[in-house]
């Protein structure tokens, strides 16, 4: 019985928040921990963490499209892909896995980009 009303204290829309103190200092509380480079909120949802990471995965395509315009061959444009971009996207993806269908199509579309991008480079389209 006592543990079925733990449980059910925990699962309140209203969680007990309690003040921690270090040498009568108040310890701020906050929604989201970085650790090894992975976003956790309070909610386990990593959409935060996956914003970000598809955000710097925008900014580094960006910069592999300008800076490799001379660029012909496609396995070198792969492989600074590869190194460069999805590198980072797969990054502790055991982790953070996403499981919703909107996160899924938001980082499938910087792949979609890059292919879009190696089909200009190679017929012109």
């Amino acid at each position: 019985m006592f543990i079925k009303s733990m449980i059910l204290n925990t699962r309140k829309a209203q969680p007990l928040n309690h003040v921690y103190k270090i040498n009568d200092l108040a310890l701020s509380r906050s929604d989201s921990v970085t650790d090894l480079g992975v976003i956790f909120d309070t909610k386990l949802d990593f959409s935060q963490h996956i914003d970000s990471m598809v955000s710097k995965a925008y900014r580094r395509l960006g910069i592999l499209k300008r800076k490799n315009r001379e660029f012909s061959s496609e396995i070198a444009l792969k492989v600074l892909y590869y190194v460069h971009v999805r590198s980072s996207l797969e990054y502790c993806s055991v982790i953070w896995d996403p499981n919703y269908r909107n996160n899924i199509e938001i980082i499938e579309r910087i792949h979609n980009n890059f292919l879009r991008y190696l089909l200009y480079k190679k017929k012109g389209i």
